[in-house]
């Protein structure tokens, strides 16, 4: 099977993203493998992953730094310019500008930042304060699995 180069680049991130928050010291010499099969992707599939995969981390009982969340945001071409959380994979293609952002839950840390096309400086700040929102509404929902 070839990986074509999105899922390489993706895969990539996540990797990033995820070896911020693993405790390695914990397991010495070992490797842990994070597999995401993604069905369909309508948007916002990087956040998604990064979210499922710490999610299962930690249930899988993986000492981690803390949980990390993760949402995308899109700039869309138009008048308004206002950015657009969780965007779906059509509001992806069509945006110059795309924006998925790592934040560690309980600490509020930004962990990683993935920016893709160009972005004015206000409307960055603005994309950033939407996605960090929308991560600590996601983490709401995921804290009741995390603390069971």
């Amino acid at each position: 099977y070839q990986r074509e180069p999105e899922e390489q680049e993706l895969s990539r991130l996540l990797q990033e993203s995820l070896e911020g928050i693993v405790l390695r010291e914990t397991f010495p010499n070992s490797v842990v493998d994070v597999y995401i099969s993604v069905i369909e992707d309508d948007g916002s599939v990087l956040a998604a992953s990064i979210t499922a995969a710490s999610v299962a981390l930690s249930l899988a009982g993986i000492q981690v730094l803390d949980s990390l969340v993760a949402c995308s945001t899109v700039i869309p071409e138009s008048s308004s310019n206002c950015p657009l959380l969780d965007p779906s994979r059509t509001e992806q293609e069509s945006s110059p500008s795309q924006m998925t952002i790592a934040v560690m839950a309980n600490s509020g840390e930004i962990a990683q930042i993935f920016l893709v096309g160009p972005c004015e400086n206000a409307l960055l700040k603005e994309s950033m304060a939407l996605a960090t929102e929308g991560c600590s509404a996601i983490y709401e929902q995921i804290k009741p699995i995390l603390l069971s």
